[in-house]
């Protein structure tokens, strides 16, 4: 979700992966990074130099200090969660450790493999076209349950948190999703929220890189085990299961979930729908 910085960064099943869409041709294409998607770079390299140089000084200031000094307040105290808790499998859970493919729903193209690299945002961004050096994840899925929520843990992560989870977006009215709304939500590594869960405050990327303080969720995947494909689900304030998608959007690069991607394709002219697959190492 957009705030102001005064000082202007595999293995689950049942869930729809993504929507295909024709993407018209832009008659003239957006500058990468000036999507609007996330904050300008302006802005990102200013934070980053405040937070550099007043990192030293802060640690006891109050949030009003912080806020007067043009810096982000402390990041909230986090609240006990009311998520149902998740159905217990009647089999024991089965660890598997992998890549994950990305492929354009509309012609079956591979875009490569999810890159342990992230962008200046702390988003997840990066494709490559081989698994070398590509990030590897371990998830635990229950042969019985393949709609379970299951979370995915990166094995060498390149940021404090280790989860790939969804991050409410920047340029976003609200924490929901769904048909008709252009709100959405970028993949970054994440804190562990139990399933089920809607947005809730933890740690992230994206604000480790922004200084903004948006919600998370990490139990967002569904592992098919039979197809090793991985849908995704995200939760809204109110606890319901909008249909989910998931569109790459090359411009920045990076990953968003959306509940339209139509809608969010004709307000920003970005993002091509894709899914992602389970590469077991």
């Amino acid at each position: 979700m957009r705030f102001t910085l005064s000082f202007a960064v595999l293995c689950v099943s049942g869930v729809t992966l993504a929507a295909t869409f024709n993407n018209p041709t832009r008659a003239t294409p957006i500058a990468r990074g000036n999507t609007g998607l996330n904050p300008p770079r302006s802005v990102l390299v200013e934070y980053l130099n405040e937070r550099s140089a007043a990192a030293p000084r802060t640690a006891k200031l109050t949030n009003a200090e912080l806020l007067r000094r043009g810096l982000p307040p402390h990041a909230p105290a986090r609240r006990r969660l009311n998520a149902r808790p998740a159905t217990r499998s009647a089999l024991p859970g089965v660890t598997a450790c992998g890549y994950i493919r990305a492929t354009y729903s509309q012609n079956g193209t591979s875009i490569g493999y999810l890159s342990s690299q992230l962008n200046e945002f702390g988003e997840v961004a990066f494709v490559q076209a081989d698994q070398s050096g590509a990030q590897k994840f371990d998830l635990t899925y229950y042969p019985d349950s393949p709609n379970a929520p299951v979370n995915l843990k990166m094995r060498n992560p390149v940021a404090a948190e280790s989860y790939l989870g969804g991050v409410v977006g920047y340029d976003t009215a609200t924490d929901d999703i769904g048909y008709g709304s252009t709100d959405y939500s970028v993949l970054a590594p994440t804190g562990l929220t139990m399933a089920h869960s809607p947005p809730v405050y933890g740690p992230n990327a994206f604000n480790d890189a922004t200084g903004n303080d948006n919600k998370i969720e990490s139990a967002i995947w569904r592992y098919n085990a039979i197809y090793n494909t991985l849908g995704v689900q995200w939760i809204n304030t109110d606890g319901s299961e909008p249909t989910t998608h998931i569109a790459y959007v090359i411009e920045e690069p990076m990953f968003v979930l959306s509940g339209d991607v139509n809608a969010f394709y004709e307000n920003y002219g970005l993002g091509a729908s894709v899914y992602f697959t389970f590469v077991h190492a």
